[in-house]
């Protein structure tokens, strides 16, 4: 479950070794995270993931189809004192029913 939207669920952390990127487990791990959470009734309004801003491991979720909201923040990791400036990214169907309500309303 998320702790920033109710109703949604979150990817909090997802890692590939660095021997075993460029592989596709990435991908396969966020889609098989995707499809779990999907059906659970903790996240009927959606699925998103806070990325550190500017990392390329972000082009995971952009690559299976995620998008950013626009919504940004700074976090401070537990185990750090530096400050990590973040973007939100929401899964493909999180997406697409936020562009058909946007649709409905200019209707």
């Amino acid at each position: 479950q998320s702790y920033t939207r109710d109703t949604w669920g979150e990817v909090m952390q997802l890692y590939v070794h660095p021997v075993w990127q460029r592989q596709g487990l990435g991908s396969q791990l966020l889609n098989g995270a995707t499809r779990s959470m999907e059906a659970c009734e903790w996240a009927i309004g959606g699925l998103h993931v806070w990325c550190t801003k500017g990392n390329a491991a972000n082009s995971v979720y952009e690559r299976n189809g995620w998008v950013t909201t626009g919504r940004e923040k700074e976090i401070k990791p537990t185990l750090s004192s530096v400050i990590v400036p973040v973007v939100e990214y929401i899964s493909p169907n999180a997406a697409l029913e936020l562009e058909v309500l946007r649709e409905m309303r200019e209707q």
